[in-house]
């Protein structure tokens, strides 16, 4: 009798493990030719795909708990979403009804409570390379690039706790944007709406401030902070 009532307690443990993930995983896809696949390791994570036109791959990888990772795509977006760690929020929003045509976005989390975001947004942006990087806790990385083709670069890379980068690219084409954030608290606001534009940034340490206004085309700024708590503000008009 000892026997049945250990191995009993043993099923029910095991079985309340196999029903406590509670994850939830969503796919939609109208259209042709489109490719999704979503994995997820874990507790409470949720991962919603939607391509609405041709042409999409998307991958989404969950390794934690409560994690978030959306995917909007309207056509021709190669996108891969990957969380490890816990409450990290990866958002790939394609608003335009052209879709983001032959453009990739990667959003690569490692840590706690980062948060991705990519808005495309107006008639469309095409031949775009975006890639946000967070390897660290409560980190924040938001671009938004509006009506851009052709698009260009764009990538964020952020090592640390506490970090932010917002890059606001409104019509900017042929592009270059590259924003490297080792340390605690630095924080980079971008507004460019102009085209042929450079951007590198390097904040190194903690709680440095760069502010950069581009607003007319062929300019190039190189802002490099590697201290504590420096401020730079550049507008190019």
């Amino acid at each position: 009798m000892k026997k049945v009532t250990t191995l009993l307690v043993a099923f029910l443990f095991t079985a309340g493990m196999a029903f406590a993930q509670n994850n939830e995983a969503t796919i939609e896809q109208v259209g042709d030719y489109n490719e999704a696949a979503t994995t997820q390791t874990g507790e409470l994570n949720e991962a919603t795909i939607e391509q609405l036109g041709n042409n999409s791959d998307i991958t989404q990888v969950q390794t934690g708990d409560e994690n978030t990772a959306n995917a909007l795509a309207n056509g021709g977006l190669n996108a891969t979403q990957t969380q490890i760690g816990d409450k990290n929020t990866a958002t790939i929003d394609v608003e335009s009804q052209t879709g983001l045509g032959n453009s990739t976005v990667t959003q690569y989390q490692e840590g706690d409570e980062n948060k991705a975001l990519f808005t495309s947004a107006g008639p469309g942006t095409n031949n775009a390379n975006i890639e946000q990087s967070q390897w660290g806790n409560r980190n924040t990385s938001e671009i938004t690039w509006f009506r851009s083709n052709p698009g260009g670069l764009a990538y964020t890379r952020q090592t640390g706790d506490d970090n932010e980068a917002y890059l606001d690219l409104e019509d900017a084409r042929s592009t270059l944007f590259e924003v490297d954030q080792v340390g605690d608290f630095n924080r980079l606001v971008a507004e460019i709406p102009g085209n042929i534009n450079r951007l590198f940034v390097s904040q190194t340490k903690d709680m440095n401030v760069a502010t950069v206004k581009m607003l007319t085309n062929g300019n190039t700024v190189n802002i490099t902070q590697n201290g504590y708590e420096n401020k730079a503000v550049v507008i190019q008009n």
